[in-house]
């Protein structure tokens, strides 16, 4: 799930670290992670070699590795731990079944029919979904003013067979889910 990478600028910190430890690597560190803690593989975007002088060289060495986690690819901060493991999961960083788990146990916002239930919308492929948003913001954003709270488990289980699950359309950071993975879970 690597995209193709540019060069990260070489920021002063950089520079004082090529310093420090002349004759060694240094990395350009994925800004959802600590410099100075634990990184792994994947959110180490590539590195330098710093001369014996402490100079860095010009030649930067991606890693092939690295997945851009979501602040490196700007989308927003997420609103609530359920929209945080979908970007994970979007990124690559956690596996689908893990916000597919998150989705289960997680309230969302549903939009629903004035007449009572929930509301269905035509897919592009012929099919139909229910709407499902993280956090009322997303909700609201829509347009549509007819909303109410489920648990995601209760609103998988209640859908009709070929109904699926569209958690934020409209987002920057949206997905169809199939309830079967949710009851599944």
């Amino acid at each position: 799930m690597t995209e193709p990478q540019t060069t990260p600028p070489i920021t002063d910190a950089l520079r004082a670290e090529a310093r420090a430890n002349p004759g060694s690597w240094v990395y350009a560190v994925d800004p959802e992670f600590d410099v100075g803690g634990s990184v792994p593989p994947q959110g180490i975007v590539g590195a330098w070699r710093a001369d014996e002088n402490g100079e860095l060289s010009e030649g930067f060495t991606p890693n092939p590795r690295y997945v851009p986690s979501p602040l490196a690819r700007g989308w927003a901060a997420p609103v609530s731990k359920l929209e945080r493991v979908l970007q994970l999961a979007l990124a690559g960083h956690v596996p689908g079944e893990q916000m597919d788990r998150e989705f289960a146990s997680a309230d969302v916002v549903i939009l629903s029919r004035p007449e009572g239930g929930i509301f269905l919308a035509p897919a592009a492929d012929g099919g139909r979904l229910a709407y499902a948003f993280t956090d009322a913001g997303k909700a609201t954003a829509s347009g549509y003013t007819e909303h109410s709270v489920i648990r995601g488990m209760e609103l998988a289980e209640a859908l009709p067979e070929g109904v699926r699950i569209a958690l934020n359309p409209g987002s920057e950071v949206s997905v169809i889910i199939d309830p079967a993975d949710i009851r599944s879970t």
